[in-house]
């Protein structure tokens, strides 16, 4: 009886963790959550850069 109730148990455990794959597979997991940090410096970057290909056009129109 023992034995029984021990297989019964492992058999639970695969058919659980079975299950839990099944359901993060359908959903696609968690999403990993973006860090602010980042997002700030692009947005820093790309100002700067743009910013440099407008002067850099003026300068040229100035000139001739």
């Amino acid at each position: 009886m023992n034995r029984f109730k021990q297989i019964l148990k492992r058999l639970l455990l695969i058919a659980l963790i079975l299950l839990a794959g099944l359901g993060v597979g359908l959903s696609g997991g968690i999403p990993i959550p973006n860090i602010g940090k980042r997002r700030d410096k692009s947005e820093i970057n790309n100002e700067s850069v743009e910013a440099e290909a407008t002067t850099t056009k003026v300068t040229a129109a100035l000139r001739g």
